[in-house]
């Protein structure tokens, strides 16, 4: 959406920076009670801090996790 001069700017209208970029290894971390583990697979989606992202697996599955500071993708079990 372009913005006219004196038109005030909402939050709606930011977006962050993403972390990666689709094609882009990320570091996937599973959580649960009592163990994390960690592996790297190429990421489907884009993702800024926050976001929902999608990447697959060297076994060809797709997982989806919340992107973290540092280009980390945190999923929970």
């Amino acid at each position: 959406m372009p913005v006219s001069a004196g038109m005030p700017v909402t939050q709606a209208m930011l977006r962050r920076a993403p972390l990666f970029q689709p094609g882009q290894m990320v570091r996937m971390v599973a959580k649960g009670q009592g163990f994390a583990v960690s592996t790297e697979a190429p990421a489907l989606t884009a993702g800024a801090e926050g976001e929902l992202v999608h990447a697959r697996t060297v076994a060809g599955q797709l997982v989806s996790g919340v992107a973290q500071a540092g280009g980390a993708v945190c999923l929970h079990y």
